[in-house]
């Protein structure tokens, strides 16, 4: 799967990407006409308000990475032609390989900008009671901008997308949201922040930080839930079974 197919379907917005929206517009038109619909079949078919396709077609709205994912599972269009930059499709593909040459180029280049390539992985932290993991390989890429990921202080090759499941750590992260991790926390949890840790054969999203009193001592953790109904868990990583860190939560990507 490419890399901008993998950004539509799991709703990420990409930073800075500028699309000419009169010409997507007008391709939307084309794309209607020739498939022999009317902007009410047209709507119908992709399972919106008319009303939104005339917005669509004048230029009055902006087409999302939703109704992008709609048109292509519905309809024979070729995204290259539909994001090129004027309506014949002939200009340069917006998506192409990145400039090798170039200092700190990205993995590929999306209207002439830098993106790198964050490994989405087929496994579930859980913000809950544990959950065992069927497998930790990546599955597929997330592109983002290399500029925001340098902002950030973010390698993309040490870094990947895990999706929470469970509610104890939220408001600060709900069910169902992703979070950006960064892998070079791997087995270190020096500085207090919310980690993926192994625990007793499960993989769990919580808040460490070392206790206070007479436990503040080395090799003692405070597994704690940002939601007030699940009591914290105080563990000594030496005697534990199974304790390890395995990466740090430096994003949450949720639906707003």
């Amino acid at each position: 799967m490419d890399i901008f197919h993998c950004y539509i379907k799991w709703k990420i917005s990409i930073p800075s990407l500028e699309w000419k929206m009169s010409t997507i517009a007008l391709k939307i038109k084309q794309l209607r006409a020739k498939s022999g619909l009317t902007q009410d079949g047209f709507a119908e078919a992709l399972g919106e308000k008319p009303s939104k396709i005339r917005d669509i077609e004048s230029g009055r709205q902006r087409v999302n990475d939703q109704f992008v994912a709609k048109l292509v599972e519905i309809f024979p269009v070729d995204l290259n032609w539909l994001f090129s930059l004027n309506d014949e499709g002939e200009t340069q593909p917006p998506i192409g390989p990145a400039d090798g040459n170039k200092p700190l180029s990205g993995d590929v280049q999306i209207f002439g900008q830098d993106y790198n390539a964050i490994k989405v992985y087929e496994i579930e932290a859980s913000a809950g009671n544990g959950i065992v993991p069927a497998a930790e390989e990546a599955a597929h890429q997330v592109a983002f901008t290399r500029s925001w990921l340098i902002r950030h202080g973010i390698a993309a090759d040490l870094a990947g997308l895990v999706r929470v499941k469970g509610d104890s750590m939220a408001p600060t992260i709900p069910d169902g949201a992703w979070v950006l991790v960064d892998f070079r926390a791997h087995g270190d949890w020096s500085s207090p922040g919310i980690y993926i840790v192994r625990h007793e054969g499960a993989i769990l999203i919580k808040r460490l930080q070392r206790p206070n009193g007479k436990q503040h001592l080395e090799g003692w953790v405070v597994m704690i839930s940002d939601n007030l109904a699940y009591p914290p868990l105080v563990v000594h990583t030496a005697t534990a079974d199974d304790f390890q860190p395995i990466a740090r939560v430096r994003m949450v990507l949720a639906p707003l």
